[in-house]
């Protein structure tokens, strides 16, 4: 808080609502925002021309007008009667994320399979110590890029903390990313732009799919199977048995059952081209016809002529 604000409110308010605007305005600082303090300034030079009670209610409201911007900035909707201590705490607490002592914590929470706002609060809940209802209360609304951009720091966090000779061998999961893309004709467009951001392989499926979110729900039935399919193979509990992984899924990822049954059909073939093509050499196979015998031959690539 500037200082001609903090003289002004220690003789014309409360000390619990000095200290609340001081809390505010620091998270404000936290968060890098330029040039609010004019605002403040702005406020006071007509505290002549009006009420004290009305620039003290300036100051709040110009408080709270900020951290709802900054909120909305971040993906965020909030109540409109949360009030500031509250939406400080959520600042305080979406700030936190970035150096909290826990990511695997943070990961566990983003696996949850339920909506954004209640995955926010589930991890604000961490960060802050509040309860989730309490959080949830304030949270009407979280876009879904911000709980991708939650795991995927999340994620940087855990690799920064995990020494390189205790890493988990991810070449499993890559080996049949790499195996799918080469046969598929609908790609995964949603996971390949998460991989752009940093995403990494090796978590488990749940993870992924909050990632994505109802967005999965807006694709053409083959490319919705396609990153279906796609995270079940990079998943730490679905490279096994992806088949049975989106089969447990399906019916909560999607609320339309004739697209549900488009889906499982696409999703299906897909798995069982990525099995002939994890159990055979022959990876493509070309058709011709030998002259004079009528007899159909089949060559791997780079065979014949």
């Amino acid at each position: 808080m500037i200082d001609i604000l903090r003289d002004y409110l220690a003789q014309a308010s409360s000390p619990e609502f000095m200290q609340g605007i001081d809390e505010a305005h620091a998270v404000l600082d936290d968060f890098g925002v330029e040039d609010y303090p004019d605002i403040f300034v702005q406020i006071l030079m007509m505290d002549d021309v009006v009420d004290r009670g009305q620039t003290v209610q300036d100051v709040y409201d110009a408080t709270r007008d900020l951290q709802v911007g900054l909120l909305k900035a971040l993906g965020i909707t909030v109540s409109d009667d949360a009030r500031v201590t509250q939406l400080t705490v959520l600042l305080r607490g979406l700030k936190a994320i970035e150096s909290f002592h826990d990511p695997h914590a943070i990961l566990q929470h983003c696996e949850l399979q339920s909506h954004p706002e209640e995955l926010l609060a589930e991890v604000l809940g961490l960060t802050t110590g509040a309860s989730a209802e309490e959080l949830l209360v304030d949270l009407h609304g979280v876009d879904q890029p911000t709980i991708q951009r939650i795991v995927e720091v999340a994620i940087a966090m855990v690799e920064d903390q995990t020494p390189e000779g205790d890493r988990p061998d991810k070449t499993q999961y890559v080996q049949a990313w790499k195996r799918f893309r080469e046969f598929t004709n609908s790609p995964p467009v949603l996971l390949e732009r998460f991989f752009a951001d940093g995403l990494d392989v090796g978590y488990p499926f749940t993870l992924y799919v909050n990632m994505i979110g109802p967005e999965l729900e807006t694709l053409p039935p083959d490319v919705i199977a396609a990153n279906l399919v796609a995270m079940a193979l990079i998943s730490s509990d679905g490279n096994g048995n992806p088949r049975g992984m989106i089969s447990a899924h399906i019916d909560t990822l999607l609320h339309d059952l004739e697209l549900t049954t488009k889906v499982t059909v696409a999703a299906n073939d897909l798995l069982l081209k990525c099995e002939i093509r994890l159990t055979t050499a022959i990876r493509t196979q070309l058709q011709t016809e030998t002259p004079g015998d009528g007899q159909t031959n089949f060559l791997p690539e780079g065979d014949g002529g």
